[in-house]
């Protein structure tokens, strides 16, 4: 997802996606940052399974606050090279890994390509 405000929190992406299974609750979530702590405006979430991606996907520019948010597929690869690269995520540090159990994503970089399931 792309377009957070820079004040967003892990709980205000979730509150989001209020309704919509994420596969592992709030640690669905990664927050990217650039390389000296401040946030992108820009999240990685996984979801449970496709329909609940497909779901996610009907609250494409939605907005949070005044921004609107747009939502884009993306694989389970792109999330971790993400959170490898990333140094925020509420409780993330770098020893510890983004925990995934599924393929579903919202991704959060427009760089990333479409490669995850198609979504309508």
């Amino acid at each position: 997802m792309r377009g957070l405000p820079y004040s967003s929190t892990v709980a205000d992406v979730a509150e989001f996606f209020d309704g919509v299974a994420l596969s592992a609750g709030l640690d669905s979530i990664l927050l990217t940052s650039t390389q000296d702590g401040r946030p992108t405006g820009e999240a990685y979430v996984e979801f449970a399974d496709d329909v609940a991606l497909k779901e996610a996907m009907k609250r494409h520019k939605n907005s949070i606050g005044n921004r609107y948010i747009e939502l884009f597929s993306s694989t389970k690869g792109d999330m971790l090279q993400a959170g490898r690269h990333s140094n925020y995520h509420a409780g993330y540090t770098e020893s510890k890994p983004v925990h995934t159990k599924r393929g579903s994503y919202a991704a959060a970089a427009a760089q990333v390509p479409n490669t995850g399931p198609a979504a309508e």
